[in-house]
């Protein structure tokens, strides 16, 4: 967008994706199901695939709604696993790395079994920026 430009309303982003983008959507359905996915989340995060030029040629908002709600059902699936996985791992390293240490806050643990080297700038700075 533009930086001039204002930002469109709901009933504007419906007019652009049906007059710019030949996208038949319209009704009150349509409307809320825009308002509640969001337009760059709803259209333009699945408008191409990988490449700009690989673009999807959609022609009814139903087809993205349908492209979300796969999109939805397949992080639904493999979510709870990765969860699984990284809850794990987090365990399994805390278990190596806390026993034996008499100050267990995150920030001791970081800098004396992390390797963070004060005169190392650069890990200076991912230890600063992971504080935020």
């Amino acid at each position: 967008m533009n930086p001039t430009e204002k930002a469109k309303t709901i009933n504007g982003l419906m007019i652009h994706l049906r007059d710019d983008c030949n996208i038949k959507i319209q009704g009150s359905k349509d409307k809320l199901q825009l308002t509640q996915y969001g337009y760059y989340h709803g259209y333009k995060g699945y408008r191409f695939i990988k490449k700009r030029q690989n673009t999807i040629p959609y022609t009814n908002f139903s087809e993205i709604i349908a492209v979300i709600n796969y999109d939805n059902a397949l992080k639904k699936l493999v979510y709870p696993a990765l969860m699984f996985i990284e809850m794990a791992v987090k365990n399994y390293t805390l278990e190596q790395i806390v026993p034996g240490m008499k100050d267990k806050s995150i920030g001791n643990i970081y800098k004396t079994k992390m390797n963070d080297e004060i005169s190392n700038s650069d890990l200076r700075l991912k230890r600063l920026r992971s504080k935020r």
